[in-house]
């Protein structure tokens, strides 16, 4: 059976303030400015390579490629397959 204490989980009781020692904290930034703009970067030409992809990916399913092999080469799993295959048979 647990016991129970005036302090929270955090060992903290309640309505005992506590001062936060990260807000002073200097943070250079420039990092991750960097890995931000390298990450719209790549989003960019995933996005432009999609078209591409997606029509190698029906190309694949015609010539009678498995699913699996699809996902495979492909980089997804065989559920993104078959909603891709899907979704091109409905026109969307």
């Amino acid at each position: 059976m647990p016991t129970y204490s005036p302090f929270g989980r955090n060992g903290i009781a309640l309505g005992q303030v506590v001062l936060c020692d990260h807000v002073a904290v200097a943070y250079d930034t420039s990092r991750l400015a960097e890995l931000g703009a390298e990450r719209t970067e790549l989003t960019e030409k995933l996005a432009a390579n999609r078209p591409e992809w997606l029509a190698e990916i029906l190309a694949a399913s015609k010539a009678g490629v498995g699913t699996v092999e699809i996902a495979r080469l492909a980089g997804v799993t065989r559920d993104a397959v078959r909603q891709l295959l899907n979704n091109a048979k409905a026109g969307k």
